[in-house]
């Protein structure tokens, strides 16, 4: 199965900031499913409304937590940031995950929005 890693907005305390998410969920055999945690997505805007015409809606999103082990710096519940990129890819090569950089390109084209960025397209090989 293929393991999406996307980069979105993230509202907390009256801050926006980037952070990482990962869809579907990995199950608990795979190494990401020991990084990550369930949250609730705010909506970053008052003004984004759910369009019913098609899209899915998700309240909760799986969010990648910080490498620096700090679940609670800053108020930024220990969601890893941009800074923390090249720790994920490290992670990923150093845990069995094969990235795949031709999806990546073809599917990031497909798939482009403002607040949700691809980031990776990646399978574990375990």
């Amino acid at each position: 199965m293929m393991t999406f890693i996307y980069s979105t907005i993230f509202m907390e305390n009256e801050c926006y900031r980037r952070g990482y998410v990962v869809e579907p969920s990995p199950g608990p055999e795979e190494p990401l499913y020991q990084i990550v945690t369930t949250r609730k997505m705010e909506k970053v805007s008052p003004f984004k409304q759910i369009n019913s015409c098609g899209q899915r809606y998700r309240p909760c999103s799986t969010a990648i937590r910080s490498f620096d082990g700090c679940s609670s710096c800053g108020g930024l519940s220990g969601l890893m940031d941009e800074s923390e990129l090249p720790d994920l890819v490290n992670f990923l090569v150093m845990n069995g995950y094969d990235i795949n950089e031709r999806l990546t390109k073809l599917m990031e084209r497909k798939m482009a929005s403002d607040e949700k960025k691809l980031v990776f397209v990646c399978s574990y090989s375990g």
